[in-house]
């Protein structure tokens, strides 16, 4: 959303978080900036009020799509306190206005996370009046469509176009009388569009029809009869006349050499050119993805959040590309299901122009709610795994150590007042694991 992408704060040096009150939000129920050192709060008399308050209210149902964005509604409501001291107080008071205000600012942010205006829902509605049923039913068009279209267009390994058969089948299946009529008006169209294969198919098909019936037999005998009778002699140049006009239709002329020769040129001239269209593919193809991959990567490097992760010292450069190949990933794949993305990109492909589908690939990755988007649900994966390792990180520098675990020693022993050992393994007093050499002294010195 537009003002609704999270922050997460730079920690110090020491892990200490900065102040969030003016900070981004990604709608996340969880701050990056969490070290784990908890803070206890002596609870006064109103906010204890409040909690028992808070038990006995009834619980609002809400959307399950909405609690992801629990952390940002939260967030914003924090900072509106802040603003309006007052506010909190009669939130306080009133703890079901609050949980109302809360779950309706959740739920304008998934709507606002799938449709970014109130303009485009409606747009949307009118065009989808059913909704979902309606996006459905034009899916299946789509899959019709592209069904037709393979049919017509793609080739086979051996360069047929082995679906025409059943395209025609399905047709006429459908419709007879429209297929009867379209084969009818196909052979003058086809006349018309490309002379030179109608006359070599409907030459075959006149040949075909002239052996097949005996008409061809039947005139070489009528020429023989006529050539043999004196009266009728001066018939036989007519139908040497007809004969050779027919010949052509009946027997396949070979070709003198010459033109033999022409035809291997012609051979040899095609395979060079398919060589160099495949080389010059080939470098489009790498260029294609290289440059398209290099300009993601730019687009969501340099988006606030992700800005804002580079200044977090516990989060290694090799973390933030790992994140943003993760949010690269996760756009490529929901932009695969668009098809107006797709139609662009494609026709600038198949036309071999790359600045132009790098142009529409820009385009498209820059819009801020649909990167916003991508971002968020890559780092509510990702920000629970960084709090941890942050919080790891502070224990160690401050010195604070994890709580003692309640395990069983090897003795039997539930609570251990020195080093002890557990399924094998040496544990010192607090329940830290020890090291290979600790462990190897302390089995020494046990032994």
């Amino acid at each position: 959303m537009n003002d609704d992408t999270t922050v997460l704060n730079a920690g110090t040096d020491t892990g200490t978080s900065t102040d969030t009150s003016t900070s981004l939000d990604t709608g996340l129920d969880f701050d990056i900036n969490d070290t784990g050192a908890e803070t206890v709060e002596q609870p006064t008399t109103e906010t204890q009020s409040t909690e028992q308050t808070t038990e006995t209210q009834p619980t609002i149902k809400e959307d399950p799509e909405t609690q992801d964005f629990a952390g940002h509604v939260s967030g914003k409501i924090r900072r509106m306190m802040k603003e309006a001291p007052e506010l909190g107080k009669i939130l306080a008071t009133h703890p079901n206005i609050k949980a109302t205000i809360e779950a309706t600012m959740r739920r304008d942010a998934a709507y606002r996370d799938v449709f970014p205006t109130v303009a485009e829902a409606k747009a949307m509605r009118e065009r989808f009046p059913n909704g979902l049923q309606d996006v459905q039913a034009l899916e299946e068009d789509v899959k019709e469509i592209e069904g037709i279209d393979n049919l017509t267009y793609m080739k086979d390994q051996d360069g047929n176009y082995a679906g025409h058969s059943e395209l025609i089948n399905n047709i006429f299946t459908s419709d007879r009388n429209a297929a009867v009529a379209l084969f009818k008006t196909l052979p003058k169209e086809w006349a018309r569009l490309d002379r030179d294969s109608y006359n070599d198919v409907m030459g075959k098909i006149v040949g075909a029809t002239l052996v097949g019936t005996g008409s061809w037999e039947q005139l070489i005998e009528l020429r023989e009869h006529v050539a043999a009778t004196d009266g009728l002699k001066g018939l036989v140049p007519g139908l040497d006349k007809v004969l050779n006009r027919l010949a052509p239709f009946v027997e396949e002329r070979r070709p003198d050499p010459g033109q033999e020769a022409l035809n291997r040129d012609r051979q040899q001239l095609d395979r060079q050119r398919q060589a160099d269209t495949q080389k010059t593919n080939e470098q489009f193809n790498r260029s294609f993805q290289t440059e398209g991959v290099k300009q993601q990567r730019e687009i969501v490097s340099q988006h606030k959040v992700i800005q804002k992760l580079a200044a977090i010292k516990t989060i290694t450069p090799q973390k933030r590309a790992e994140i943003v190949d993760k949010v690269c990933l996760k756009m490529q794949q929901f932009l695969k299901n668009s098809p107006a993305f797709m139609r662009k990109v494609t026709a600038a492909y198949q036309s071999r122009d790359l600045d132009g589908a790098l142009k529409i690939q820009r385009a498209t990755w820059t819009q801020e709610w649909l990167l916003n988007r991508m971002v968020r649900d890559v780092l509510k994966v990702e920000t629970p795994q960084l709090i941890n390792a942050n919080r790891t990180t502070v224990q160690t520098r401050t010195g604070q150590r994890p709580p003692v675990k309640s395990v069983i020693t090897d003795n039997g022993n539930k609570t251990p007042t020195g080093p002890f050992k557990s399924n094998g393994q040496w544990f010192h007093k607090d329940g830290r694991r020890m090291t290979t050499v600790e462990a190897m002294r302390q089995e020494m010195a046990s032994s």
